[in-house]
């Protein structure tokens, strides 16, 4: 055994022996003070006897003469009083209107269409197109290279090339010089026909649905 279970088990043995020893002197002082109590002597028991034995009093004859006072008798209205049926009153019925209720007709769900095309969205419908790529408002179409530009913006010049940003155009006219022109060119914007929202490069429209 290691030594530790050895100190333990010692402790163990030690308290168990301190435990009787306790339990031992507790019983033996119990035993004393039951040996300490007196006996009963005849006086005493001679007096318990005379306090039980105690006779009860008489009842006095003015006690009796109150219990033995006769009742007055009942007048004829006191008994025909006692005589008379109880009334029982009868339970109030109250009287209640039910209102019988209608029932409710359920109307049919509201259902809406759109024409062949447009997309329906609730009560709406939309109608979504590429928007058209054209020359900004007031400006000419020169086509491809040349772009939009200005024919009221034209400079007249010498060369056959012009500054960035313009477009360069020559001008041949029978019988006559060539002259060369360079204009401003303007770049080519998204539009979209009337009743159509631009939307980058799509244009939308939107009608109200028809309710069927």
């Amino acid at each position: 055994m290691s030594k530790k279970k050895k100190t333990l088990l010692l402790l163990f043995i030690l308290l168990t022996i301190i435990a009787f020893v306790l339990l031992s002197f507790l019983l033996l002082h119990n035993k004393k003070e039951e040996l300490k109590e007196e006996p009963k002597t005849e006086e005493k028991i001679e007096k318990e006897k005379h306090v039980e034995e105690v006779p009860e009093e008489p009842i006095k004859e003015e006690e009796k003469s109150i219990e033995e006072i006769p009742e007055e008798p009942k007048t004829k209205e006191e008994k025909k009083e006692e005589h008379k049926p109880i009334e029982i009153p009868k339970p109030k019925v109250e009287e209640k209107t039910v209102e019988i209720q209608k029932p409710k007709t359920e109307e049919p769900p509201i259902t809406y269409s759109c024409p062949s095309g447009y997309t329906q969205d609730g009560n709406k419908c939309h109608l979504t197109v590429d928007a058209s790529l054209k020359c900004p408002e007031g400006t000419d179409e020169g086509g491809d290279p040349i772009g939009c530009f200005k024919f009221s913006e034209a400079i007249e010049t010498q060369e056959d090339s012009c500054p960035s940003g313009q477009v360069w155009l020559q001008m041949i006219s029978l019988g006559g010089p060539t002259k060369y022109y360079c204009y401003p060119s303007y770049d080519k914007v998204y539009t979209c026909e009337d009743g159509y929202t631009l939307n980058g490069n799509k244009c939308t429209k939107t009608i109200d649905a028809t309710k069927n």
